[in-house]
């Protein structure tokens, strides 16, 4: 029998190099587990589709030890489709290839992509995969769901979640519209209330080059009331006459002088002329 610790230590390293751990292994005379002893460990982790037993057990007894030390799980929960190839195969007693969400049916139609929740700790550098469905399409309500029950499973072990990030299909779209935000840069309003907890969550669309924005764009975005009025004075498009865009920066930059929001370019911008702003552009 093997500790957990020396499973976990093994489990890991044949992981990233399997070639190191033979060599560790030789050099501590096969005192480590045989490879296939390893493969076995795998086999008997259940992956089926949907919520992964194994993660969330992995992740509650990260909790209970971050919080021996005083500390917090912070993450951000992560969503995206992976397309696979239209197959069916049968393995045992069981078929895989159709659409299969974790609820112990299948639908009679074969599975052309993999909806997959990530999340990603903030306060640490690690990141576990929680669940999976094969699909073939959702509408944003039905991932808003999804996402809904991640947040309350993750809740209840004791993970903060802190933000949402998915690229910008426009189920996705729906779906955060579902879940009560708006990616309307006329009506902003980048987060939505935690199902299970009373902090705002905020929601982060990804580029693709995972660039998003940092939390003093968001606040400029939010903050800049004066250029809101604006828009609605003039039937929601810019003013246009001479001196016009000047002005508008000149006050936007007002408007978020005392909030320090860039503190490296805080005394940049402001001993800079406005038309030769960055910020302007």
């Amino acid at each position: 029998m093997f500790s957990e610790s020396l499973k976990q230590f093994a489990t890991t390293l044949h992981f990233y190099s399997p070639k190191a751990y033979d060599y560790v292994r030789e050099q501590f005379q096969l005192a480590l587990p045989h490879p296939q002893t390893i493969r076995r460990w795998y086999s008997s982790i259940a992956a089926d589709p949907g919520f992964t037993a194994a993660s969330f057990t992995a992740l509650k007894s990260h909790v209970t030890v971050q919080k021996t030390a005083g500390q917090d799980t912070v993450c951000s929960l992560m969503t995206d489709e992976i397309y696979i190839h239209k197959q069916t195969e049968f393995a045992g007693d069981h078929i895989h290839g159709y659409v299969d969400i974790g609820a112990g049916e299948m639908e009679n139609v074969v599975a052309a992509q993999a909806l997959v929740l990530m999340i990603v700790a903030i306060n640490a550098s690690w990141k576990i995969p929680i669940a999976y469905f094969l699909i073939n399409s959702l509408t944003g309500a039905e991932r808003a769901n999804i996402i809904r029950e991640s947040l309350i499973r993750l809740h209840a072990i004791g993970v903060r979640v802190v933000s949402l990030t998915c690229d910008g299909p426009s189920q996705n779209f729906a779906m955060i519209k579902e879940l009560g935000a708006k990616l309307d840069i006329m009506d902003m309003r980048s987060y939505f209330l935690h199902p299970e907890s009373v902090h705002r969550f905020r929601t982060l669309k990804d580029r693709g080059g995972l660039q998003k924005p940092s939390a003093g764009i968001t606040t400029v975005c939010q903050a800049t009331e004066s250029f809101q009025c604006l828009l609605n004075a003039n039937a929601g498009k810019p003013p246009q006459g001479r001196g016009t865009t000047a002005a508008i920066v000149t006050q936007v930059l007002a408007d978020c002088s005392d909030k320090n929001l860039f503190p490296q370019l805080h005394s940049h911008m402001f001993d800079m002329c406005v038309e030769a702003n960055h910020i302007a552009r």
